[in-house]
Parts: structure tokens; sequence; C-alpha cells
């Protein structure tokens, strides 16, 4: 399983997302994905 893991990237040399680093931030995803997501 780690070698499979491995091979597609979960253990490559970027580090994970911070909230600095992060494409999107949490307030504005509830916003734009989950708001949307409850009303419907």
């Amino acid at each position: 399983m780690v070698s499979a893991m491995s091979a597609q990237g979960f253990y490559g040399p970027a580090e994970p997302s911070t909230p600095d680093t992060a494409p999107t931030s949490f307030c504005r995803w509830c916003e734009e994905v989950l708001r949307p997501a409850v009303l419907a």
C-alpha cells in the first residue's frame, strides 16, 4: 500500500496547503460551494 501511495504522489515533495497558501479560504469555499449546495 505504501508503494502504491508513493507512486500516486501522496508522499511527494510538495507540502500540504496551509491557510496562508491554500487557493481558497474556508469562508469563501462555504459561500461559493457549501451554501448553494445546502440551499439546493
